[in-house]
Order: C-alpha cells, then sequence, then structure tokens
C-alpha cells in the first residue's frame, strides 16, 4: 500500500533553503546528494595519496571537509579542491630541539590557519 502526498512548490523550497543554510554553517544533510560527483573516503584517499584510515579519521576530526549522508561520508570535490588550496605548507628549516619548542611551532601553525 502507497500514499501519494502533494507538496506545495513553496513548502519544498522552504526546506531546500533550510537545508542549504545548514550545509552552510558546517551542518549534515539527510537525504542522498542529487549529483553522483560526491567521493567516498575511498575515493579521497585514492586521489590524495593516503590510508582510507587517515582520511577517516580527518573527517571524524572535522580537519577534512564532508558530510554524513544516511550513515555514510560524501565529500564535494570542490570542496576539497578549496581545502587543498587552503593547506599551508610551512617549511621547517631545521629540526626543532625540544618538545616545548615542537608544540610552540604547532600552535603557530594553529593560530596562522584560523587567522
Amino acid at each position: 500500500m502507497s500514499i501519494a502526498i502533494e507538496i506545495p512548490d513553496e513548502l519544498i523550497e522552504q526546506i531546500a533553503d533550510r537545508v542549504a543554510a545548514k550545509l552552510r554553517r558546517g551542518g549534515h544533510a539527510t537525504a542522498t546528494p542529487s549529483d553522483e560527483s560526491h567521493l567516498t573516503p575511498a575515493q579521497v584517499a585514492e586521489r590524495l595519496n593516503l590510508s582510507y584510515a587517515a582520511v577517516a579519521r580527518a573527517l571524524r576530526e572535522g580537519r577534512l571537509p564532508g558530510r554524513k549522508v544516511l550513515g555514510s561520508w560524501r565529500i564535494d570535490p570542490a570542496e576539497l579542491r578549496d581545502w587543498i588550496d587552503g593547506q599551508q605548507s610551512l617549511p621547517r628549516s631545521r629540526k626543532p630541539s625540544s618538545r616545548k619548542e615542537f608544540l610552540e611551532e604547532i600552535r603557530a601553525v594553529r593560530r596562522a590557519q584560523t587567522g
């Protein structure tokens, strides 16, 4: 048995606007992307020459752009390119002489990345 429900266009537009706003704020969508071009963590790992585990960990920790769709991670290729372009490679002329110096360098990099 199936039931057909007609949803007014205005309501569909309101829902789409709310979902888009939530995604812009870093929320998660609960619908399957209409565009099949979204990547899986395995595809991202292959493209970036990383392990699947490293990509999955970065997604969980919020260090890599992505969103869960029905329980599975999906990554927008454009967002991935923007993220890659935004990464900074800070050359280091020498190794830190101590753990404290190393931690200070890490904090400086984080401050530079957050603005």
